[in-house]
């Protein structure tokens, strides 16, 4: 007899968090359903992570883990999402752990209202305090959503979102690797350009461990690892965005990629102008605000201890 496909896939990417890792699972594992499947994908771990990845596929036959070479945390995602068999797709950091519902209730909203894409609320938990941001966006346009992407207020994660897992394959959406930072705002963008139907929920019920400073697939944004990265795959991105009408979404994508290189990394005035001249078309030839350019510029050359007051005038002055 053939074995009935579980409805929702859960893929955990874990690298190197082993104090953190069982919390996370047996959240996963204490869900109010049953019917799912845990997709673990160890991206090459040199602590204990691996074993214990190995340990609970022992306890529960619904665990599959797939132990790989270190590639970072864009094709540790896109192994699960090869290898899933549910109906739906959702993504749980290992450092991060899920209410006891999550999962039921993002089902049961996203059958009964057909959406591709069912999102919850988060909780950032911080050492001393939570703070709570909800997603409750019901009957925003396309325009909308993505500046709520860029805001922070539709997060841009995979992890509070419920997706149905053949939304990947009709479109062709693949995570873009090898960035190992922001590779599921990248995703989240495509969903929205593609048109996808979105219905949010509101409930907060997935857990943001703000409080562990532990290590994870992702790389600290103040470092130019991430924009040469980014930069090392934007003609695909361009091929794939300027398909949807969303060139301008992703000049503004580069635009905030480097400054975020320039006014946070530890670099060089000097290799921060290599960088910005290497680069210039991506995030200069756009139709971004004078205001950011200034500022990006201004970033580039070194000039980040006076570059927030200025940006702060510059805003006031350009904004009347």
């Amino acid at each position: 007899m053939k074995k009935k496909k579980p409805e929702i896939s859960v893929i955990v990417c874990v690298y190197n968090t082993e104090k953190l890792l069982q919390r996370c699972l047996d959240s996963i594992l204490q869900q109010s359903m049953a019917d799912f499947e845990v997709l673990v994908v160890d991206d090459g771990s040199t602590d204990g992570s691996g074993d214990i990845c190995d340990c609970y596929a022992l306890r529960d036959n619904r665990i599959r883990v797939f132990h790989q070479t270190n590639q970072g945390i864009a094709a540790a995602r896109q192994t699960g999402i090869d290898n899933m068999k549910g109906r739906f797709s959702i993504h749980v950091d290992p450092d991060d752990w899920i209410e006891p519902d999550m999962l039921e209730t993002l089902y049961l909203t996203a059958v009964e209202s057909g959406a591709d894409v069912t999102v919850c609320g988060i909780y950032f938990d911080y050492a001393d305090y939570t703070y709570i941001l909800p997603q409750n966006f019901n009957g925003h346009g396309k325009d909308m959503l993505i500046e709520m992407i860029f805001s922070n207020s539709f997060f841009p994660s995979l992890c509070n979102k419920l997706i149905k897992s053949d939304f990947f394959s009709r479109y062709g959406i693949k995570m873009p690797v090898p960035l190992s930072l922001g590779e599921d705002m990248i995703v989240c963008i495509q969903f929205v350009l593609y048109g996808c139907s979105v219905k949010y929920i509101d409930k907060i019920f997935y857990h943001y461990d703000k409080k562990s400073n532990s290590q994870s697939l992702t790389t600290n944004v103040g470092s130019s690892k991430y924009f040469k990265e980014f930069c090392q795959i934007y003609p695909v991105l361009m091929a794939t965005f300027s398909k949807l009408n969303g060139t301008r979404v992703l000049n503004r994508l580069g635009t905030m990629t480097a400054h975020k290189t320039f006014y946070y990394a530890d670099i060089s005035a000097k290799e921060g102008i290599r960088l910005f001249f290497r680069h210039i078309p991506m995030f200069i030839h756009n139709d971004e605000p004078l205001h950011r350019k200034i500022n990006l510029i201004l970033s580039a050359i070194g000039l980040t201890p006076i570059v927030k007051p200025i940006y702060k005038k510059l805003k006031k002055w350009l904004w009347k």
